[in-house]
């Protein structure tokens, strides 16, 4: 009697159990009884609108303190976001200006008991950077899982080693698996067809060259003798310091630790120039200095020409604590290191050769680095791993590249980026980086008659034209003045969105390959999917089961198209297929699905999974869809 009441009891039963987080709230508050009795409400005080007093600076009444948000003048989030920025601005001006502040004895061991308690700024990123490595922990091993339980069930007996393709295309690569024996090699024999091929085993890794891996699909190779089978057509010339395959003739050089000459046999062209400073996969380290940052830092945020145009700038450098390690000692100097002067070591096997260039700490050089190269018998590209052992950590400015010197006459350029591949001539406006681009999925480097050079970063993705370009804004439009491409392995310039020390052990690898004749899909696209995404295998001992030793999964009749889902419709009802062009062709694209699919036709949908299109009728497990260019095809198949 006279209240007001709330009075759910005509909500729907089923809407009781939609999962919002309101109606869940209602569940679990106070055990009450929401779908049969009403629930009598009244006004309260939820918070006071308002805080502290402030000026216009978010300045209080004592000296030194700033509040903002909640705490200060106000309440709404917009408000909050502001004023926080604000006042930590102007706080951080005050503290610039003010005289050092005298802590009392008591408040100095508050503070050095707090030291070990609260978590460093490193140490925060260590726990984000863990739940990517967990992520990384739950595919492999659930993939690793499912694959031993296809194996199996394969019909073939002993020891038996299933290769997965996860792509939608036929293709062949190296296989790295783990496996343990006393033998340095042994022969497999392909379950479907009889042929053998040679594996070798290092450091409890067995290794070989798989070809023909159906796509989104299996075969299988049989364990048959512990006698090696011998397959290297390549050459060591310890004197002159040369790999060959009868793809590439490689020369190193330890006096630059690095490759000095590539010559691509098919073409008879040199891919290193030879005229550059650089060796190719030479590591140089690179230190900036103050003025570096604060120059960088300034042109990067127009304080120049705000300068010139007569604006007040004089409280404009707290920017610099966001863009650039600042202030810097002034004692810092710009340093330019590169490695030099590296042992070589050489080893062979029957899948590829392998010349390892350990450097060695030197005035020149403060850190320990390794140059991996790895030259493959098989396929027709080669690997560039760099590896760092121990580096110190330093929160000073620094930079480190790989040096990329390529023998490409007015070399034109196209990075493949999400969405798309760019030509950065012509597809970037002007005022920007134009000597810092980021390559999401490789790039190429080619001439005037289109033939050239591709490379896939496989750790890295910065890259930088010309010179090495950190704490610089050389141009500010396009430009390619020379043949150096220098790859960025590390920096801590970005302090808001990056690690501001750099230190430990890691490698970052890189794959090369040549083309005649470029095209978006086999120049590009084809090689930097397989070089990121490698053949996966499981080895088992077991009785035959049932399934054929090889078998296909869903194939695409065009390469350069990826299958980005295939599974349960998470919006309805059906199986969910969507592809992805990233070649940049339209056309048609015929997709096959596994034998015996019981699918009778693919309905057209958006990535909502709301149907936008007719029907297409599924004829002998095969249909046919166009397909955009860079753009997705959802369908599903019912």
């Amino acid at each position: 009697q006279d209240a007001v009441l709330l009075d759910l009891r005509d909500v729907p039963e089923d809407r009781w159990y939609y999962e919002n987080d309101g109606i869940t709230a209602l569940n679990e508050m106070r055990n009450f009884d929401w779908k049969t009795k009403p629930l009598h409400i009244a006004p309260a005080a939820e918070k006071q609108a308002g805080g502290i007093y402030t000026d216009e600076y978010f300045k209080t009444s004592l000296e030194g303190l700033y509040a903002a948000g909640e705490a200060g003048p106000g309440v709404s989030i917009p408000f909050c976001i502001v004023s926080g920025a604000c006042s930590g601005r102007y706080a951080s001006w005050y503290a610039r200006e003010a005289p050092p502040i005298r802590l009392r004895d008591e408040d100095i061991k508050w503070i050095e008991k707090k030291k070990g308690e609260l978590r460093t700024i490193e140490e925060s990123w260590e726990e984000k950077a863990a739940h990517t490595y967990t992520m990384e922990q739950l595919i492999t091993s659930n993939l690793e899982l499912e694959l031993k339980k296809l194996a199996s069930e394969v019909n073939a007996g002993g020891t038996k080693i299933i290769v997965y393709n996860s792509l939608p295309w036929t293709r062949s690569g190296m296989v790295f698996l783990p496996y343990h024996s006393t033998v340095p090699a042994i022969t497999l024999k392909d379950a479907a067809t009889n042929e053998t091929t040679p594996a070798c085993i290092k450091n409890n890794t067995l290794e070989f060259f798989a070809s023909g891996v159906p796509s989104m699909g299996y075969k299988t190779y049989l364990v048959i003798t512990e006698k090696p089978a011998t397959k290297n057509t390549g050459m060591i010339n310890r004197q002159q310091n040369i790999i060959e395959t009868p793809f590439y003739k490689i020369t190193l050089s330890p006096a630059r630790a690095s490759i000095i000459s590539v010559i691509d046999k098919k073409s008879g062209k040199e891919l290193v120039d030879q005229k550059s400073r650089f060796g190719l996969g030479q590591y140089c380290w690179e230190q900036f200095s103050n003025d570096d940052a604060v120059t960088f830092t300034r042109t990067y945020t127009r304080y120049y020409e705000w300068k010139k145009a007569g604006y007040d700038i004089k409280n404009s450098d707290w920017i610099n604590y966001d863009f650039s390690k600042f202030p810097v000692p002034d004692t810092t100097k710009h340093k330019f290191f590169l490695n030099q002067n590296a042992a070589i070591e050489y080893t062979e096997d029957n899948n590829k050769i392998t010349a390892i260039l350990k450097g060695s700490v030197s005035a020149s050089m403060p850190h320990q680095t390794y140059l991996k190269v790895i030259a493959y018998t098989s396929q027709p590209c080669f690997d560039i791993v760099w590896g760092i052992i121990n580096k110190p950590e330093d929160n000073l400015p620094e930079a480190g590249w790989m040096c990329l010197p390529l023998n490409i006459t007015k070399p034109q350029y196209r990075f493949s980026r999400t969405g798309s591949i760019i030509n950065p001539a012509t597809d970037f406006v002007d005022s920007t980086l134009h000597n810092f681009y980021c390559v999401m999925n490789g790039f190429t480097v080619m001439d005037s008659s289109n033939s050239g050079i591709g490379i896939y970063p496989e750790d890295a993705s910065i890259i930088c034209l010309n010179e090495s370009g950190l704490y610089k804004i050389p141009y500010k439009k396009f430009k390619s003045v020379n043949k150096d491409i220098f790859l960025n392995l590390y920096n801590n310039l970005w302090g808001v969105n990056f690690r501001l020390w750099i230190g430990g052990s890691w490698t970052s690898a890189v794959r090369i390959w040549t083309f005649n004749n470029y095209d978006n899909e086999t120049s590009l696209m084809t090689p930097s999917e397989e070089a990121k995404v490698p053949l996966h295998a499981v080895i088992v001992d077991g009785k035959a089961g049932k399934l054929p030793a090889t078998a296909t999964g869903i194939g695409l009749s065009r390469k350069g198209i990826l299958i980005t889902a295939f599974g349960k419709n998470p919006d309805g009802e059906g199986t969910l297929l969507r592809l992805w062009e990233t070649s940049g062709k339209d056309g048609k694209c015929t997709v096959t699905l596994p034998a015996g699919s019981p699918y009778k036709k693919a309905i057209p949908c958006n990535l909502r999974g709301m149907v936008t299109g007719t029907a297409i009728t599924v004829t002998g497990n095969k249909f046919s869809v166009d397909v955009n260019h860079f753009s997705p095809v959802s369908l599903l198949l019912q």
